[in-house]
């Protein structure tokens, strides 16, 4: 696992991006119980349903992000957090 994400380290934040919401969104639909689990959270938080494609892509790319930001030297990683969004939820 260390070495796939060495190698996704390397790719542009970007490419990152759009890999990470095409594997959460297709993970969304292989799992019946993530897909159960994103709905009762998304439900939990009093979110409707209609953001559940996009809550899967979200974690998609936060999961890919992880690579970059812990695999890539500190001064490297630090300027990628431009912004935090959500806490309230």
């Amino acid at each position: 696992m260390v070495f796939v994400f060495r190698v996704l380290s390397l790719f542009p934040l970007r490419v990152l991006h759009a890999l990470g919401a095409v594997l959460g969104r297709l993970v969304y639909w292989l799992s019946p119980t993530y897909r159960r689990h994103l709905q009762a959270n998304l439900a939990q938080a009093g979110l409707g349903s209609s953001l559940r494609g996009r809550g899967a892509a979200e974690t998609g790319q936060q999961m890919l992000e992880l690579a970059r930001s812990w695999m890539r030297p500190v001064e490297e990683a630090i300027p990628l957090v431009a912004e935090a969004v959500g806490g309230e939820h």
